[in-house]
C-alpha cells in the first residue's frame, strides 16, 4: 500500500492509528482478524510483486484529504455510496429507525 502518495502518511503512523484504534474499524468495531482479506492482495502497479491484502482501509474525504480512521471494506464502501454526505447517512438512518 502506497500510504505516503495516497494519503500523505508513512507505515509508522498507519500502524499508530491502527494501534489506537486497538485493530478495529472506526464505524462498526469488527477487529481486523474477523475481516476476511483477499488471499491474493491487491496488485501493484509498478510491477513489483503483489502487495498484501489490508484489511483496514484509510478513510479520508476526497474534497480536503484529512484522514478521518481506519475502516473495514464494508463501512469505507458504505460511506463511499452515500458521497460521504451526513445529510443522506441522517435520511438513510431515519428510515432505517422508521421502518
Amino acid at each position: 500500500m502506497n500510504l505516503r502518495t495516497k494519503y500523505g502518511i508513512t507505515q509508522e503512523e498507519y500502524d499508530a492509528r491502527r494501534a489506537a484504534q486497538d485493530c478495529r474499524c472506526a464505524i462498526c468495531g469488527v477487529h481486523e482478524e474477523d475481516i476476511p482479506a483477499s488471499a491474493a492482495g491487491r496488485p501493484r502497479m509498478d510491477g513489483k510483486a503483489t502487495a498484501a491484502a489490508v484489511r483496514l482501509v484509510v478513510d479520508h474525504c476526497h474534497s480536503s484529504k484529512p484522514l478521518r480512521g481506519l475502516l473495514c471494506t464494508g463501512c469505507n464502501s458504505a460511506l463511499g455510496h452515500f458521497k460521504d454526505s451526513p445529510e443522506t447517512l441522517t435520511a438513510a438512518l431515519r428510515h432505517l429507525r422508521e421502518a
